[in-house]
């Protein structure tokens, strides 16, 4: 990842000693100064973002900064919008649809305050 572009979403820890996802968007090997991670180790990679599958859905595990960042950092907001039209190709709904999905999340996220609970509910989206 460019440094410069995605430094404010960077996240500072990582998910380790997981399974393989069925698709990685982002990993991270970590070189540990002083005594390293909780574990002692003082080189490991880890997880960023990744798609696993579960029965007949998938769920994403992420660890960048962006819901702290929507409305504040054009980089957030993008992959905010690249995460949604991608989990929208997952359900086979139609791209128009995923659009103005995207929209409303956005939307509705930078009008609430705070940072998880700026998520809109799903009724709030079909309402907007």
């Amino acid at each position: 990842m460019d440094w410069y572009y995605y430094l404010d979403v960077t996240p500072t820890c990582v998910f380790k000693n997981l399974p393989v996802p069925d698709e990685t968007a982002a990993a991270s090997a970590v070189l540990a100064f002083g005594s390293g991670d909780a574990d002692g180790q003082r080189y490991y990679s880890g997880l960023l973002t990744g798609t696993y599958r579960l029965g007949a859905g998938h769920f994403v595990l992420n660890t960048l900064r962006i819901l702290e960042n929507l409305g504040a950092n054009p980089t957030a907001d993008r992959l905010l919008l690249n995460m949604v039209r991608y989990a929208d190709g997952l359900t086979r709904r139609p791209l128009s649809e995923a659009g103005h999905t995207a929209g409303a999340v956005a939307t509705r996220s930078v009008l609430k305050p705070g940072t998880q609970t700026s998520i809109p509910w799903r009724q709030e989206i079909d309402r907007f």
